[in-house]
């Protein structure tokens, strides 16, 4: 009996302690967790992300059509400017040079002899040109009807062509010899000489084409070319990426446009690096706006080498587009409504919920800088339930 009696009083000293705890709870309200504003730097960030460009992305094209004797680089290779890369098949462009060569070595030799040939000699030379001329000319005819049926080999044609060359060259030499010998204009031997020079330095240039080189140091991002291939003008044989700081190029969306200047700081974070975030500074801004995407290209440069970025690297970029030095803060979690031109923060008083409406400043991921509205040291509450509203009693946690 002494044990039933203490149980039932020990049960209504219980059910009398929950029925004061909820009559204080109706009457003073929930303790709800609350934070002071406090005193801070505010800061304002765009964050995006983007990827990693080379300073400059170098396509190198053939510019002759020929076979690959030689590819002397690979994908990743780091090279110099200069360095040889590729090599084509260059026996027609070394022949083309030895004849020009010729042709100005004869021409330079014709003008320097002009002076002192007589008109009887002189035109007796160019006779005996222009004999062994038609004679090539008849000669270069033969063999191309002869090559084209097949009953000669074609280098026999390749000869014809060779000694047809030769006659031209001579019978034009001699031209100009007679033309000296009777007092004629002389600048037509200058000009010749300079023709030839032309057609030599042509000729050298074309034989140039034949090699495929760096044109500045930098790192072979692709190589599309194999030994064998035959090269073909235009087409792309390597791409490469120049030695240089990267770039972080990033497209935020054209809302922050007005937010966005030159040599804003960042601060940068690679996928692919998680634990070695970094420093940027924008660099430039695009002046225009991508119409179907809505966003503006801004580029930025690192402050510091960085040895581990590669071209196309992901990147998280947070650009600090503001900043006011001890500034009023509290945590965005208890301003409502932020995003409109109306936000509030609930607050205790006299023991009751209020909604405050607030005044915003710069707008941070975390915080946000209070202008109006609030003083240093005043609370807001957090709030989550949801049949809590304006005027239920409350208290704010210590």
């Amino acid at each position: 009996m002494l044990r039933e009696h203490w149980g039932k009083m020990l049960g209504g000293v219980a059910l009398a302690a929950i029925a004061a705890w909820i009559v204080v709870r109706q009457v003073r309200g929930p303790e709800l967790a609350a934070t002071a504003v406090e005193r801070a730097d505010a800061v304002q960030t765009v964050l995006v992300s983007g990827r990693v460009l080379p300073p400059a992305e170098v396509e190198l094209a053939a510019r002759a059509e020929a076979p690959v004797l030689e590819v002397l680089a690979d994908e990743g290779d780091a090279v110099e400017a200069g360095q040889v890369l590729a090599r084509l098949e260059a026996t027609a462009a070394e022949a083309e040079v030895a004849r020009a060569r010729a042709t100005l070595a004869r021409t330079q030799a014709a003008s320097g002899r002009s002076r002192r040939i007589a008109p009887g000699v002189a035109q007796q030379s160019l006779s005996t040109a222009q004999s062994q001329l038609s004679e090539a000319e008849r000669a270069f005819e033969q063999a191309q009807r002869l090559v084209s049926t097949g009953a000669w080999p074609r280098d026999r044609l390749d000869a014809a062509r060779d000694a047809l060359s030769r006659a031209r060259s001579a019978e034009r030499g001699a031209e100009l010899e007679l033309s000296a010998a009777r007092g004629a204009d002389r600048r037509a031997a200058t000009a010749a000489v300079g023709e030839a020079l032309a057609n030599l330095s042509l000729a050298e240039e074309r034989l140039t084409q034949t090699t495929i080189s760096a044109p500045v140091a930098g790192v072979i991002l692709e190589r599309r070319v194999e030994q064998g291939d035959t090269a073909r003008p235009g087409a792309v044989l390597f791409v490469m990426a120049a030695d240089g700081p990267p770039i972080l190029s990033v497209d935020p969306d054209e809302r922050h446009l007005s937010q966005l200047a030159i040599d804003q700081p960042a601060r940068v974070l690679c996928d692919a690096y998680a634990d070695h975030p970094f420093d940027a500074r924008v660099s430039f801004i695009a002046p225009s706006v991508d119409p179907e995407r809505g966003t503006v290209e801004v580029r930025l440069l690192p402050t510091e080498t960085i040895d581990f970025l590669r071209p196309n690297m992901t990147v998280s970029v947070e650009i600090e587009v503001a900043r006011a030095d001890d500034a009023l803060v509290l945590p965005a979690s208890l301003v409502q409504d932020a995003a409109t031109d109306a936000p509030w923060v609930w607050v205790v008083e006299g023991g009751r919920l209020a909604r405050r409406p607030v005044t915003l400043g710069l707008r941070g991921d975390e915080q946000l800088q209070v202008t109006d509205g609030l003083r240093e040291g005043e609370r807001a509450v957090f709030v989550i339930d949801a049949s809590l509203e304006a005027g239920s009693p409350a208290r704010a946690a210590p």
